[in-house]
């Protein structure tokens, strides 16, 4: 598979994630070197928050919201990213997210109207994790009927390849 590719130069990176799709955010935040690095966690209640403190670098802006308003902005993390993503310049602005599939439809359609470059890691369960079984494919985009790996291909791909209305 592949991860997250980090972005060239040194401008706004955006970190979105939904529930345990902190995971991989965790590792990527240590390794961007953006000027900016924003994280936005999202999470039906403040009890399925993940906590990042300790986890993530110093410096890091975080925001949160939680469905129930439980902690943070009551709402969705999407609804977060588009306050963010307010009066940011698109060329030096990357999105990175992790979580559930209607979160990154969002996520990646928010991002597709503004221009942005999105990168999204998907979960999926991953039974042969070898590409064999053809249990974790996903749809692109496009004509014709391509079809990803998520263990052979991904996780990570670029947001625009996914075909999101087929899940």
């Amino acid at each position: 598979g592949n991860g997250f590719a980090l972005p060239p130069g040194k401008g706004y990176s955006i970190l979105v994630a939904g529930g345990i799709g902190i995971a991989p955010l965790v590792f990527l935040s240590r390794q961007v070197k953006s000027f900016k690095t924003s994280l936005l966690l999202g999470a039906r209640t403040k009890d399925e928050l993940v906590p990042v403190n300790g986890l993530v670098p110093e410096g890091l802006e975080i925001s949160t919201a939680t469905e129930d308003g439980s902690m943070g902005r009551r709402g969705l993390v999407t609804g977060l990213l588009q306050n963010v993503l307010g009066d940011v310049k698109v060329e030096q602005t990357m999105v990175y997210a992790c979580g559930p599939w209607p979160m990154l439809r969002e996520v990646s359609r928010i991002c597709s109207a503004r221009g942005i470059p999105c990168q999204v890691s998907l979960e999926t369960a991953m039974a042969c994790g070898v590409g064999a079984c053809l249990g974790c494919v996903v749809r692109g985009k496009g004509n014709g009927n391509k079809y990803y790996r998520v263990c052979k291909d991904g996780p990570v791909f670029n947001a625009e390849k996914i075909d999101w209305d087929i899940q």
